[in-house]
């Protein structure tokens, strides 16, 4: 297992708790892929996913963000689009044939989401259970 979820990355809050693991579960289908040394079109598959997938989660953090008055909703956006484009980026890079699907990029997206959960997503449990979300 390429990321392994610890407890210290649960927050208590079942629907952002569930879908930041099954981003941790796509991020090590996308690891084991590599590893197995799968077709391009595999990966490029696996990488779509795990693109699409932060998208949605990124959406349901953003829903909260504005239901609840979130007040660090700005700067943590400013982090989701900063992803996004980083993301868009290499898939471009990658289907020009530029870049590849590598554990470098791995490597990239286990310090981003470990960051993200800790120093990002962390600030905004206080108010998301304040609103009652559990």
């Amino acid at each position: 297992m390429f990321f392994e979820w610890k407890d210290e990355y649960a927050f208590g809050i079942q629907i952002i708790d569930d879908q930041h693991k099954k981003f941790v579960e796509t991020l090590n289908k996308l690891h084991d892929a590599i590893v197995s040394d799968q077709t391009k079109e595999m990966l490029s598959g696996i990488f779509w996913d795990l693109s699409e997938y932060a998208v949605f989660h990124f959406n349901t953090e953003e829903m909260y963000f504005e239901e609840f008055g979130y007040e660090g909703a700005e700067d943590h956006k400013k982090h989701h689009r900063e992803f996004r484009e980083k993301m868009i980026e290499f898939q471009n890079q990658y289907n020009e044939g530029k870049a590849s699907i590598s554990i470098d990029l791995m490597k990239f997206l286990e310090d981003w989401l470990t960051n993200h959960l800790r120093d990002v997503d962390a600030k905004y449990v206080q108010c998301f259970k304040e609103h009652g979300l559990k």
